[in-house]
């Protein structure tokens, strides 16, 4: 090649410019990994997640209590919108009540830049929070979840998404919440950490 001249063609990866709509929105990272566990009801995590199955992909919407890592609130679908987040926060809503001075923390995707979701937090009083751009340790406790769920509960892709829907509920209510002893919570489980909070917690 050097004797002929000949040089090699490199190609450029694709990178998607970044549009002005999608800084529209985005709040700042008042949690600043401040991941201690403690009370509830002070800070709740949110994210989506994907699956692949025979029949084609599901997504996951959970809204995790920071203090207690215990998961309020979840939702899946076919489809990552706005409404599957807010369906898992009506969850979460119903509940712990309305979360009046809760900081809500997630990514700065779209479905939580969405008009939905924000309107939705500023009516139930709740502060918005987001992690910086493209980086997933602002929102480590969430990504650990989902870790565990995609490794503990064992799936695979030749499930349908019934089955997938029927093994994640029983994961996260069976399972997570009420047996799983947690390590950040000094090997208690989630349902069982809350309960000694709210004793000690003087605004229950």
């Amino acid at each position: 090649m050097q004797e002929h001249a000949i040089r090699p063609w490199y190609c450029k990866p694709f990178r998607r410019p970044r549009r002005d709509k999608d800084r529209q929105n985005v709040k700042p990272n008042d949690l600043d990994r401040a991941f201690q566990p403690g009370m509830p009801n002070r800070a709740w995590l949110s994210d989506i997640t994907e699956f692949r199955t025979f029949e084609g992909k599901l997504y996951l919407s959970v809204v995790e209590d920071l203090g207690t890592r215990r998961v309020l609130g979840w939702a899946m679908s076919n489809r990552m919108r706005a409404e599957l987040v807010e369906e898992s926060l009506q969850m979460a809503i119903k509940l712990w009540g309305k979360p009046v001075k809760v900081l809500f923390h997630s990514d700065q995707g779209s479905q939580f830049r969405s008009e939905l979701i924000r309107h939705s937090l500023r009516d139930y009083g709740a502060d918005q929070s987001m992690s910086r751009r493209a980086n997933c340790w602002d929102n480590a406790p969430m990504e650990s979840f989902f870790a565990t769920l995609k490794r503990e509960m064992y799936w695979n892709r030749s499930w349908t998404r019934q089955r997938l829907r029927t093994e994640i509920f029983e994961f996260i209510e069976v399972y997570y919440n009420r047996q799983r002893l947690h390590s950040t919570l000094g090997y208690q489980i989630p349902v069982g950490f809350e309960k000694k909070a709210i004793l000690k917690d003087p605004l229950s």
